[in-house]
């Protein structure tokens, strides 16, 4: 049963195939199906496909077949999961299967945490790590957090490869409710046991919970430094995000703010136009720094954050770090942001003044390419149409052929 039942969730069996394994003949002719020609993607239709997948993904907590598996009762789930660890492409770990078996046992540990935590325990190792020690972790009840700790102590060997952050982290908002000092205690603890909360997500604090007194502590102060208190700050901008930047801006980075901005904008524009105010304070190291956590190829926050600032030389500052962009590819959205900039020739300047030197400093080499040639025409195109001269269109136009 677990074979077909896996591979029936996973979509892996056509329903032709399925009915002729029942029948015991061979695969049924199948009549030509006309092809309808579909028009080709937009950047904006990517763009939206991304951001509901991203929100089904999100409402359904990471675990895309928790409706269908919802059905099955728990002696199916157990029977699917023994019979997965036979299955080729499970064991072979390709997306899908492993995906399926991550849901079924997601889906088990909400329903009975015990039984399936030691089944977990049962199997080898190789078959253990990745995916599905992820979904065991978030799948972890939250009312059972500090169970989950003692386990991660119990079992260091479950984690070896991956972090048990979601765990760690249902043990921080518990701890949330008793204050400061009860979260600098755990702090403290987990930083003992070399556990490190790698994760951006969002932990929930108790409302009015007081976010100033806990940064005070070295412990929180060292967590902060060292990268991993990123659940923390976003927790703290969601509550109070004036005094999270005014703290932000005399003791942290920027850039962690700006990424957490990023992720919200999804939700709304608002803080993006907040922090776009911010940046006319700032000083050039900060302005750098915010800039280069811009998420690359996305206009709608570059102008969400340029569309805060009342000086129009800051907002064209700001604006000019799309002019980057071109290096990886993504001109029609490079354009898009510089054409909102007043003046023709500050856009020109922009494109000049990128440095690829730079770029490739903060960039992986794989996300910096020449342009193809629709891009170099569209970019001779803007070029024109903004007054450029022919010197400064071929030397423009080289510099972005050439990523070495």
């Amino acid at each position: 049963m677990g074979t077909l039942v896996l591979g029936a969730v996973a979509g892996w069996l056509s329903t032709a195939e399925r009915g002729a394994a029942a029948a015991g003949s061979s695969k049924p002719e199948v009549s030509p199906i006309p092809v309808r020609e579909r028009p080709a993607p937009t950047t904006a239709g990517l763009m939206e496909d991304s951001r509901a997948w991203g929100k089904n993904a999100t409402e359904k907590g990471g675990n895309p077949y928790s409706g269908e598996v919802a059905k099955w009762t728990d002696e199916e789930i157990r029977a699917a999961l023994e019979e997965s660890l036979k299955n080729r492409d499970f064991l072979l770990d390709t997306g899908k299967a492993r995906w399926v078996a991550s849901a079924l046992l997601a889906e088990w540990m909400k329903r009975d945490c015990v039984a399936a935590r030691e089944w977990f325990l049962t199997i080898p190792t190789s078959v253990r790590s990745g995916m599905m020690t992820i979904f065991f972790a978030k799948a972890w009840p939250a009312d059972h957090g500090s169970e989950g700790l003692a386990f991660v102590k119990a079992n260091p060997q479950v984690f070896e490869n991956v972090s048990p952050w979601p765990i760690l982290l249902k043990n921080v908002e518990a701890s949330a409710a008793g204050g400061p000092a009860s979260v600098i205690e755990l702090i403290g603890e987990l930083d003992k046991l070399k556990l490190r909360i790698l994760s951006e997500d969002q932990a929930a604090f108790p409302e009015h919970f007081d976010f100033a007194g806990l940064v005070k502590s070295p412990e929180m102060l060292a967590l902060l430094k060292s990268g991993h208190g990123k659940f923390f700050l976003s927790a703290w901008y969601t509550q109070d995000r004036d005094a999270c930047f005014d703290w932000v801006m005399r003791v942290a980075d920027v850039s962690d703010l700006t990424a957490m901005v990023a992720t919200e904008a999804e939700k709304s524009l608002e803080g993006v136009h907040w922090l776009g105010a911010k940046y006319e304070a700032m000083s050039p190291a900060q302005r750098q720094s915010m800039e280069w956590r811009i998420p690359a190829g996305s206009p709608e926050f570059i102008l969400g954050l340029s569309a805060g600032i009342r000086n129009e030389a800051a907002a064209d500052s700001l604006r000019s770090v799309s002019a980057d962009w071109v290096f990886r590819g993504m001109v029609a959205e490079a354009m898009e942001v510089l054409g909102t900039m007043k003046d023709p020739a500050r856009r020109v300047e922009a494109l000049e003044n990128s440095d690829r030197a730079e770029m490739r400093s903060r960039a992986r080499r794989e996300d910096i390419r020449p342009l193809t040639e629709g891009d170099e025409q569209i970019l001779r195109k803007y070029l024109q149409e903004w007054n450029a001269t022919p010197e400064q269109t071929e030397t423009i136009v080289t510099k972005f052929q050439h990523t070495k």
